[in-house]
């Protein structure tokens, strides 16, 4: 079952809401989904970061077999 409410009382909710409040909702959304790209954003450089010492790792055992 979906925690999401529907539209129809979504929108029931924010006409009882003032326009401070719904700024605040608004300000609240964006906030949450910049800090989520932030986060994925992060998580990506690092898995980069990552495969390329892995490689780097690889490079070098790969080297020191053929000596």
């Amino acid at each position: 079952m979906s925690s999401r409410k529907s539209n129809s009382s979504a929108s029931k909710s924010r006409r009882n809401q003032s326009p401070a409040q719904r700024k605040k909702a608004f300000i609240a959304r964006n906030l949450h989904v910049r800090k989520h790209d932030e986060v994925m954003a992060y998580l990506y450089n690092y898995e980069t970061v990552e495969a390329e010492r892995m490689l780097k790792i690889t490079k070098r055992l790969l080297a020191e077999r053929k000596v």
